[in-house]
């Protein structure tokens, strides 16, 4: 009996749990952390919130969120890579935002990341292996190219 009344009363003690962090004003991030832990979200939904993050201007958060999806997930198309792409840029790592612009071309992404302000990119579709990528900063602002894919972010 008292193997029963112990389940009983940690099922009890995690509903209560449940119940208040889902109801606590202030807490949307210990909400959304419960959210992902009962319903792991997909690469879509992870490349959404990395570019939600960047165009809030939160470029390491955005880059978190990428990289700790990244350990445990695989991202067969290439949309977290993709939207990586458009964080790293406007953190103004170039470096990282090439080599992850290689793994999303690399993996099939085609359409371009969503980037800082004033940046244009094009993602081609892969069809053989990738030259390595190229930095070049200018007076005008930094061009990154993996392949045939460029990405042009203007002071």
């Amino acid at each position: 009996m008292s193997r029963l009344y112990s389940s009983a009363l940690r099922l009890a003690a995690c509903m209560l749990v449940l119940a208040a962090a889902t109801t606590l004003t202030g807490c949307e991030g210990q909400r959304q952390a419960l959210a992902d832990v009962l319903a792991p979200p997909d690469a879509a939904v992870i490349a959404q919130r990395i570019e939600l993050a960047t165009e809030r201007e939160q470029s390491a958060a955005a880059v978190e969120i990428g990289t700790v999806f990244l350990q445990k997930h695989a991202d067969p198309e290439g949309l977290v890579h993709r939207a990586l792409v458009g964080a790293y840029l406007a953190s103004g790592n170039a470096m990282q935002a090439a080599r992850h612009m290689e793994l999303a071309v690399a993996a099939g992404a085609t359409a371009a990341p969503k980037a800082a302000p004033e940046a244009s990119a094009t993602l081609p579709a892969a069809a053989a292996p990738l030259p390595p990528a190229s930095i070049q900063q200018s007076s005008q602002g930094m061009s990154v190219q993996a392949g045939d894919a460029a990405v042009t972010l203007g002071k």
